[in-house]
């Protein structure tokens, strides 16, 4: 029995670790209200430019994109439904959280916060039917996952880096 249970707990950790989405399991996204899916939408729409300017070096943007992301979650706590919204406001409050912190700190620290602020994020993304002309992109070398727009790579915590395939 032991012998069967080590074998089904490696093949979960092979199927999680080794195989997409297109490979793996066919998710299905939840439905959200309109509401929450157009606050959701914009959330995403600000991450997306978040990495955008994380890519280009464009620190100034990058502190101005991360206070409005905090806003914009604020806001979208506020608004969401608690019948919808228990996870969602869960997952939106461990980003604010992450984004607080990436702005007091600096260097790996700040690093560190922001690729779990986007970790979240597409998972947010991924969860719910958001419907967004994003790709979601993974890089193994630092275990990375970000949303963007276009196909080729642009690794938001890499300099030069064209680390990176889309997972989506």
């Amino acid at each position: 029995m032991k012998y069967l249970a080590r074998i089904l707990t490696l093949f979960f950790i092979f199927s999680v670790t080794y195989l997409d989405s297109s490979h793996a399991i066919v998710r299905k996204r939840m439905e959200l209200d309109p509401v929450t899916t157009k606050e959701l939408l914009n959330i995403v729409r600000l991450s997306k430019d978040l990495q955008k300017y994380m890519y280009e070096k464009k620190d100034p943007l990058v502190q101005t994109q991360v206070s409005l992301l905090k806003a914009n979650i604020d806001k979208t706590l506020k608004t969401i439904e608690s019948t919808q919204g228990q996870h969602i406001s869960k997952m939106l409050k461990t980003i604010n959280q992450d984004l607080v912190n990436a702005q007091s700190v600096t260097g790996k620290d700040r690093v560190k916060f922001l690729q779990s602020a986007f970790k979240q994020l597409v998972m947010l993304y991924q969860s719910y039917k958001i419907e967004a002309p994003y790709k979601v992109f993974f890089c193994q070398v630092d275990r990375s996952v970000w949303i963007q727009e276009g196909n080729k790579p642009q690794n938001p915590f890499i300099e030069n880096s064209k680390c990176g395939r889309p997972v989506n």
